[in-house]
């Protein structure tokens, strides 16, 4: 689908794609630690030590955060279904990152108060005039006139 051209994007919208590509190089990070990681060869990420690999939550990681970058190249060029890709993978990170806050409290934190800003600055009026609307207006339906 090809991009709307815009003379100048909101600072809104050019602040969620830098956010969202600085959530998807921290997700790369704790990707890489958790597939790498060995009872040999620990990891760190954000100060928490990685002893045991966790190769599915790791490969999971490095999938949105490959997903996250493309959704921020799409926001830069102002793509009409970027806002819902902000909105659907940030539902998505705020799941995980809420399954995992009792053992990982300041990475799921982190995560959350990114998510939150992030959502914030799409859905602020600037953004929305510039990404257009979430859901496309539906077209009247034609009236059946009487035979």
């Amino acid at each position: 689908m090809k991009a709307r051209p815009t003379t100048r994007l909101p600072a809104s919208v050019a602040g969620a794609a830098v956010l969202l590509a600085v959530k998807a190089s921290l997700g790369l990070w704790a990707g890489y630690a958790l597939v790498s990681a060995s009872r040999a060869h620990h990891r760190s990420f954000l100060g928490e030590t990685v002893t045991v690999p966790h190769r599915g939550l790791g490969w999971t990681l490095v999938a949105l955060a490959a997903v996250s970058l493309a959704v921020a190249v799409a926001l830069l060029r102002a793509a009409p279904w970027a806002r819902i890709g902000v909105l659907g993978l940030e539902a998505v990170g705020a799941a995980l990152a809420l399954t995992r806050v009792a053992s990982h409290t300041s990475s799921s934190v982190l995560s959350l108060a990114l998510s939150v800003v992030i959502v914030t600055l799409v859905v602020v009026p600037s953004s929305a005039q510039a990404l257009g609307p979430v859901l496309p207006r539906p077209r009247p339906v034609p009236r059946a006139t009487g035979v």
